[in-house]
């Protein structure tokens, strides 16, 4: 059986990593320690930031191909990002309270009441992304073709503020294993499928890598 492209699964083992990281740090912490608790809650503002930027990123790229197939799941996965926002918003809040508290008994006990609300979050985010990946994937596999995830996937990496100075090299190592009518399919795929300023980005980047590739095509025939 062919591998099919997987879009959930390296992100998702990535946050898996983070929350190992942040956990272990969190359960040895001296939260009277004001710089080692302040690098950690740097961390954990870093990290929800990016939790938020993937939920986002989903609803976008991944959640309008699930809805015409499974508009339950869809709508399950929508209030589960809303209830993980209000979530993210009450540790950042227990945070902020530790730093501002008066002395360290009082940081000490908020820092348990931080604890315990992390690995509560923790439980919950792992339970929905496995169940992300148990749904979803499935469901893009049996209605999508590896060239319709491949363009979701370049479409992602030319909008994606951090992935966007990589973009063109992506895009051209795609396209050069794609013929010229797959690209022009890709490019009609993305545009009926995500939103217009997505795929004028997307455009603009595969024109620019066509150009580049008639030109050294042209220089190879010449030389």
């Amino acid at each position: 059986m062919n591998k099919r492209l997987d879009l959930l699964s390296t992100p998702h083992q990535e946050q898996r990593s983070r929350i190992y990281d942040l956990g272990k740090q969190l359960g040895t912490i001296e939260y009277s320690n004001t710089e080692n608790f302040l690098d950690f809650k740097q961390k954990l503002e870093n990290f929800i930031k990016e939790l938020k930027q993937h939920s986002l990123n989903e609803g976008v790229f991944i959640m309008p191909l699930i809805k015409p197939f499974d508009k339950e799941t869809v709508e399950l996965f929508e209030i589960e990002h809303s209830l993980s926002e209000r979530r993210f918003h009450e540790l950042l809040s227990l945070a902020d309270k530790i730093e501002n508290a008066d002395n360290p008994e009082q940081k000490k006990e908020l820092g348990l009441q931080l604890y315990r609300l992390f690995n509560l979050m923790v439980g919950e985010y792992l339970v929905h992304i496995f169940q992300e990946e148990n749904t979803i994937l499935d469901t893009l596999w049996k209605n999508y073709s590896d060239l319709d995830l491949t363009s979701i996937l370049v479409a992602f990496k030319c909008w994606a503020p951090h992935e966007r100075a990589m973009a063109p090299l992506f895009v051209k190592s795609t396209l050069a294993n794609l013929s010229a009518q797959q690209i022009d399919y890709m490019l009609q795929f993305i545009q009926s499928h995500l939103p217009n300023d997505i795929y004028t980005l997307v455009a603009h980047c595969v024109q620019q890598q066509r150009g580049e590739q008639n030109l050294t095509r042209n220089l190879t025939r010449r030389g």
